[in-house]
């Protein structure tokens, strides 16, 4: 499959990679973007880094549990946005042992860039699928799917 297309009706429809081609989909597009901006690229995990910034997860260990990888992972890649100038790690208001990010002004510009681009994403698959498509996919993506079950018990 062409990585730049979105899924399509027609392949094998096995639900984890139609959703990983979606968020291919949308990962690639914001790349897009930010290169036609001149605005330097990100990693995919570094990208989900900034959006999760920008919904206001700013403690390593929070980012870190949400994106589902180890606080020394997060560290890593906290520490690489830091020499990019994208923010900064400093310490939590809320309790001086931990750290805290805050995003410089370069960040925050390029957050919002993101973000913009993000809902531009979200609008044209809406003109693509039709606005009841996306409303149905959002409302099965934010339901309560609880812990993935054991497979091994039946």
């Amino acid at each position: 499959m062409d990585q730049s297309q979105p899924p399509s009706s027609d392949e094998s429809e096995i639900l984890l990679r139609l959703l990983f081609d979606a968020y291919c989909w949308f990962d690639e597009g914001l790349q897009r973007a930010m290169q036609e901006q001149n605005i330097p690229t990100l990693s995919r995990s570094h990208s989900m880094i900034m959006i999760c910034l920008g919904q206001g997860i700013r403690r390593p260990s929070d980012l870190a549990r949400k994106l589902r990888v180890s606080r020394q992972a997060m560290q890593k890649s906290l520490a690489d946005l830091e020499a990019r100038g994208f923010l900064r790690l400093v310490p939590d208001p809320d309790d001086r042992r931990a750290k805290y990010v805050s995003l410089s002004k370069t960040g925050k510009q390029r957050q919002s860039s993101a973000m913009n681009c993000l809902e531009t994403l979200e609008n044209e698959l809406r003109d693509r699928l039709g606005a009841r498509s996306v409303a149905a996919l959002t409302k099965a993506l934010v339901g309560n799917w609880g812990e993935p079950p054991s497979l091994t018990d039946n």
